[in-house]
């Protein structure tokens, strides 16, 4: 006899991670399937936070909203786990393009911008080790998530919960009904796809613009110091809490798969040679890869398939996942269980069949 459930959650990255979390905490009984690919963009992701994203430093009007959640809710996940997952470091922003003056500009006069803009820096106000002949500005309520921490945490709190199991599934052993969704031996009342790129596949979304985004970086170790602020310009290094640093990042639209590149290798090389006059001489670097869930107008898939109101996506979050999934979980589950309706932007009613 089938174990019933409210929710059956494909995948345990960061967006089907926090959503199990917020479907839980409202009283919903969820089982989270996960096949542990090691190599998942969750997995991998250095988990930056950046409010103002892009060569234009364009801010989304929901930016403190989506911080502000993000922060409430790593909280109190620390809460039961006791382990910190959100790191603030300060971000040093070069700008690498003279149309960039433009753009700060117009940032500076929003009435709202000292509460991501802290100063504005020329080039002889700059580390003399860093290149940066445009100069730049100090950028607040930045820094990271420890990620794979954050999910291993999740996954053993999802296991007290009898909500995890392992296992790679097959499209085709799900059989879905009027009355909900099977697979092997759990029933639920819907399935809830958070894939991430894997979504390529799902027979159910075909229809809709997934733009998977490889990107690969550096893991950079050394005894010297490099930097003790992120420092974000063509590319980003993040001094991260174990004393290494991570620096990236490529893309990739072809080649969609985990594997380093000799190609992304050199441009993450000649990538580290601009921003720094001098390296380490003892710097080690390990080169990883992950594909992020990136869609054609970078607006993530949520909501219910037009067809089949068993079946529901949340997913498609890119590179900004630590900073606005949080948010849209909560938005999601307040749609499913209260049946506020999801933002017009989001909702996957946007695209038709």
């Amino acid at each position: 006899m089938p174990v019933a459930y409210d929710h059956l959650i494909i995948g345990q990255g960061l967006a089907g991670s926090l959503l199990a979390w917020e479907l839980i905490h409202r009283g919903q009984t969820v089982m989270v399937i996960d096949d542990d690919l090691k190599h998942s963009a969750s997995k991998v992701a250095a988990g930056l936070i950046n409010p103002l994203p892009g060569k234009r430093f364009n801010r989304p009007a929901e930016t403190q909203v989506w911080l502000d959640h993000a922060h409430a809710l790593f909280a109190d996940i620390q809460k039961i786990s006791g382990n910190q997952y959100f790191h603030a470091i300060d971000m040093l922003r070069l700008l690498h393009l003279d149309e960039q003056h433009r753009f700060i500009e117009r940032q500076l006069a929003l009435p709202d911008s000292n509460n991501f803009i802290d100063q504005i820096l020329d080039k002889d106000a700059i580390d003399d080790n860093i290149h940066a002949p445009l100069g730049g500005f100090m950028q607040k309520q930045t820094g990271y998530l420890d990620i794979p921490l954050l999910l291993k945490d999740i996954r053993e709190w999802l296991m007290t919960q009898n909500a995890y199991q392992q296992a790679s599934i097959s499209y085709s052993d799900m059989n879905i009904d009027d009355i909900g969704v099977t697979l092997n031996n759990i029933h639920a009342t819907d399935v809830i796809f958070c894939e991430g790129y894997g979504l390529c596949n799902n027979p159910w979304f075909q229809h809709l613009p997934l733009q998977p985004d490889k990107g690969e970086f550096f893991t950079l170790k050394t005894k010297e110091p490099i930097t003790e602020q992120i420092i974000n310009s063509a590319h980003w290094i993040l001094p991260t809490h174990d004393g290494n640093y991570r620096f990236g990042a490529t893309h990739e639209h072809e080649q969609l798969n985990e594997q380093v590149t000799e190609e992304a290798r050199v441009q993450l090389q000649q990538g580290l040679e601009n921003l720094f006059k001098s390296l380490p001489d003892d710097l080690t670097i390990e080169q990883s890869a992950g594909v992020r869930p990136a869609t054609s107008d970078r607006k993530p898939f949520i909501g219910t398939h037009p067809l089949n109101d068993k079946i529901k996506l949340f997913n498609g979050f890119g590179a900004r996942g630590s900073l606005t999934i949080p948010w849209h979980a909560e938005h999601f589950v307040n749609h499913l269980l209260d049946q506020q309706p999801l933002n017009s932007d989001i909702d996957i009613a946007r695209y038709a069949l």
